[in-house]
């Protein structure tokens, strides 16, 4: 739904808006969730240690939200209009692979032969969609005109 939403571009809706409204549902959903109890929920305000120095609480929480979901929102939507809808939904599959691989550089964690061939197929699907995207005619200047007509 996210890319069918997301590579719409009928609407008028900017990337960034439509990436600001989605991350505020969500926190809202996670809100009421967590105040009903339906998730545990809970809070600390006390300093946290950060790449060797010890930050305020608000520190880490500001760069999960600005840069690993917002700029990634933000950026994903940005690419599924330019890439549209099918082929945004495949490469997005892709996000598994890399976990998969940093598993496995980081942790030292070797994916089974089944996660391999996973990886082979989502790589074969996505191949697959771009092959059956119709190619776009490129714009070609008009050079019949003078350039200070064309002004």
């Amino acid at each position: 739904m996210f890319f069918l939403v997301g590579a719409d571009e009928s609407t008028g809706l900017p990337p960034l808006a439509f990436t600001s409204l989605a991350m505020l549902l969500g926190a809202a959903a996670l809100a009421l969730a967590g105040a009903l109890g339906a998730v545990p929920f809970e809070m600390a305000a006390d300093d946290v240690p950060l790449a060797g120095a010890v930050v305020p609480w608000w520190v880490p929480v500001l760069w999960l939200g600005i840069i690993a979901a917002g700029v990634a929102y933000a950026t994903g939507v940005i690419a599924a209009r330019r890439l549209q809808a099918k082929l945004a939904s495949f490469v997005g599959l892709t996000e598994v692979l890399f976990a998969v691989a940093w598993a496995w550089l980081l942790l030292g964690e070797l994916p089974a032969i089944i996660q391999l061939l996973g990886g082979l197929l989502i790589l074969a699907g996505v191949v697959c969609i771009r092959l059956d995207e119709p190619s776009r005619p490129r714009v070609q200047p008009d050079l019949t005109t003078p350039a200070a007509a064309r002004t």
